[in-house]
């Protein structure tokens, strides 16, 4: 259905306040009169939910997962909603277990099985999935496990990185060097042990400097991170797969390439192809680094939109446009922003929000716009 002289598609982000909110927006910006855009946000003290015509103050979805469903549920039924777009982890598995209560609202909801949700959110669950369709995930074990000594037994296993089992962007992720920092951290059932897939000289050289009394007021082991990005509609099939190399600063993409590596895509199809299969349906974010031998190694699976889908709208790749086509069977006009780039770079914007705003969203639970 083209959007030309038709009902506005209606679109309800949850947690729209997000960072991946905030790039679903730009992604339709010169869009933006063919869709009416509903948020939920936990809080209403985010200068980004202005950019929405409704906003629905919800509590957080990690904490209060059933009521959180409820309202979604009560939205649905009281608004035409053509898609539910989840903007964080937690909001993904919620989705998964939306259309497990809600079946009628499979079709219009980007999220897979309740199973394969649970795989990207944990770290550990992403590996053995992993295992099972046979994908490069860096070797991870939990630091609970009986044998976890046994199973890092060796110098070669140093330095390993520890991360929650649950997160994103390497945060609260810390850098082990050897058994004794590892066992010190030992044993907790919530962490996980991950292969480092940077160049351990570098961490060495850091350590060396430190020892030496030269501590560096900046400093990242961050490398450059290779994201793939596809769509999985609602009956599993999968074309459009884009690579991009990005200069990662704190977790966040700075700067955005598109990468031509035949690896990279082959890797992209295998993985789409295996979450497919496993019953996923909607965004799907692979996060990969390069081994100092150049093999491409995933740390990370996303089931949702990402930090850098604006970035990869200018790189040419409408993410946001698919997800409506296939799923709600709306056609959005082509975005002139979309042309092919050969480059991305952010820069900061300063905004603020109305007390006017945050006094009605906290009073009534829902704003609405009343001026264009």
């Amino acid at each position: 259905m083209s959007m030309a002289g038709s009902e506005k598609a209606t679109l309800l982000l949850l947690s729209g306040g997000s960072l991946v909110g905030q790039n679903v927006v730009q992604a339709i910006a010169d869009r933006r009169d063919d869709v009416h855009l509903i948020a939920t946000n936990s809080t209403a003290r985010a200068p980004s939910l202005l950019d929405f015509d409704e906003v629905h103050l919800l509590p957080t979805t990690r904490d209060h997962e059933n009521a959180v469903l409820d309202r979604i549920i009560d939205i649905v039924r009281s608004t035409r909603i053509d898609l539910i777009v989840p903007c964080r982890d937690d909001d993904v598995l919620a989705c998964a277990r939306l259309v497990e209560r809600a079946p009628e609202l499979r079709s219009k909801t980007l999220a897979g099985s309740v199973e394969t949700a649970e795989a990207m959110l944990d770290k550990h669950e992403s590996w053995a999935f992993s295992q099972k369709y046979r994908l490069p995930f860096a070797a991870s074990v939990l630091l609970d496990a009986p044998d976890l000594a046994e199973r890092l037994n060796g110098p070669a296993s140093f330095p390993l990185i520890v991360k929650p089992r649950s997160g994103f962007a390497s945060h609260s992720a810390t850098i082990v060097n050897d058994m004794s920092q590892l066992l010190g951290m030992a044993p907790n059932s919530e962490l996980v042990a991950q292969e480092f897939l940077g160049d351990p000289a570098r961490v060495t050289a850091y350590m060396s400097s430190v020892a030496g009394g030269a501590v560096p007021l900046f400093h990242s082991f961050e490398g450059d991170k290779v994201s793939i990005q596809t769509v999985i509609g609602p009956d599993g099939e999968h074309n459009d797969i884009i690579v991009t190399r990005h200069v990662m600063r704190s977790g966040v993409s700075l700067n955005v390439e598109i990468d031509d590596a035949e690896d990279a895509h082959s890797l992209g199809r295998t993985c789409t192809a295996a979450f497919a299969d496993a019953g996923w349906r909607g965004p799907l974010n692979i996060q990969c680094l390069r081994r100092p031998d150049g093999s491409l190694a995933i740390h990370e699976y996303n089931g949702r939109f990402t930090g850098a889908t604006a970035s990869r709208l200018h790189l040419g790749f409408d993410e946001v446009g698919t997800a409506l086509r296939v799923f709600a069977g709306i056609d959005l006009a082509p975005s002139q922003i979309g042309l092919p780039r050969l480059a991305i770079g952010k820069q900061m914007v300063t905004r603020s929000v109305p007390q006017s705003f945050e006094t009605e969203l906290k009073a009534s639970g829902h704003w609405r716009r009343t001026k264009p």
